[in-house]
């Protein structure tokens, strides 16, 4: 509406440079993986109540914001996304040391990602929704590697620029 309506000026588009690109870079990776890592706090307070459900929205949530933090300082741009699945395509396409992140070898591998998929709605609308402690647990395992990923190829990608 401001563009059209003629009585703006609007800068027009530009690259960044190499600083503000590492600046940028950098406010993305402290903010993004600071919300993930509170998100497994979250997660562990809930698990350690018993409230699945709840600790499984919040793993979920901790995946997305540290698939997000990669996305964004590789290639600045923060998907609409919350299927973590596709998420994590895109973030193995930017380093492919991801693959491994989440095994899809066995049928409970491929369930437990499944589960971990569906906690972002699942988890909090549907009565049927069944996440077992072990599954959970198990999970976090793998999402405390993914933040172990995320920390070290951000932190290359942010010496590079």
């Amino acid at each position: 509406m401001l563009y059209d309506s003629g009585r703006v000026e609007l800068e027009p588009p530009r690259e960044l440079d190499a600083k503000e690109r590492k600046e940028q870079a950098q406010e993305d990776f402290d903010f993004w993986f600071q919300k993930g890592k509170q998100a497994l706090l979250g997660f562990s307070m809930y698990l350690q109540e018993g409230m699945l459900d709840d600790a499984a929205f919040l793993l979920h949530q901790a995946t997305e914001r540290f698939l997000n933090a990669v996305l964004l300082v590789h290639t600045g741009y923060k998907a609409k996304e919350h299927n973590i699945e596709k998420l994590y395509k895109q973030v193995v396409r930017c380093d492919p040391r991801f693959l491994p992140a989440f095994p899809q070898a066995s049928e409970v591998d491929k369930h437990r990602f499944k589960l971990l998929k569906k906690a972002y709605i699942d988890s909090r609308y549907e009565r049927d929704y069944d996440i077992t402690r072990d599954d959970l647990e198990c999970l976090a395992e793998r999402i405390e590697h993914v933040k172990a990923l995320t920390e070290q190829s951000c932190r290359e990608r942010i010496a590079s620029f």
